[in-house]
């Protein structure tokens, strides 16, 4: 028994980006300027966002199904809290610090590190992006809501790697 694989242009187009972003990645290997990789990984990652939408809207229109504005499943709105939850930690992480600088010559008391604030944003902003791509695809989930979460999650990746890769 052959199994037949159909893709529309959407899903084809999909396929030709992340092709690009394999090339991108493998390419990052031989150029030899920190300046030139760190562009072609900005680059490859908002090809990877132009792609992730194309499989999106790819699924949408091949279940036939309209977009809604309302999340339709638990998955959807559990992505949507934690993604919110996730850039509120990362506001937190940010007032957190500024407070700390104002109150830096005589602070004494409870003390939790900058990074457990930011750690806590990033994974929450991560999970709801997984939980996204898993509502989407998995769930049958048609609310471009839903999709939302997948922009600070490929945020918070994008800065993680970005720092590692390319330090300071």
């Amino acid at each position: 028994m052959s199994v037949e694989m159909v893709h529309s242009r959407l899903g084809q187009a999909a396929m030709v980006v992340g092709g690009l972003v394999l090339a991108m990645i493998v390419a990052m290997f031989f150029i030899p300027s920190t300046e030139t990789r760190a562009w072609v990984f900005t680059v490859m990652f908002g090809v990877l966002t132009l792609g992730l939408a194309l499989l999106a809207v790819d699924d949408l229109r091949r279940r036939h199904d309209k977009v809604a504005f309302k999340p339709q499943t638990k998955l959807g709105w559990w992505a949507i809290w934690l993604s919110i939850t996730g850039i509120a930690a990362m506001v937190l992480s940010a007032a957190y610090v500024a407070i700390l600088r104002v109150g830096e010559v005589g602070a004494t008391g409870l003390f939790l590190p900058m990074f457990v604030f930011t750690a806590t944003g990033f994974l929450l902003m991560v999970a709801a992006g997984v939980l996204s791509l898993i509502a989407w695809f998995r769930s049958d989930e048609r609310s471009w809501v839903v999709l939302l979460p997948l922009l600070p999650a490929l945020f918070a990746v994008y800065f993680v790697i970005g720092e590692f890769t390319f330090p300071h």
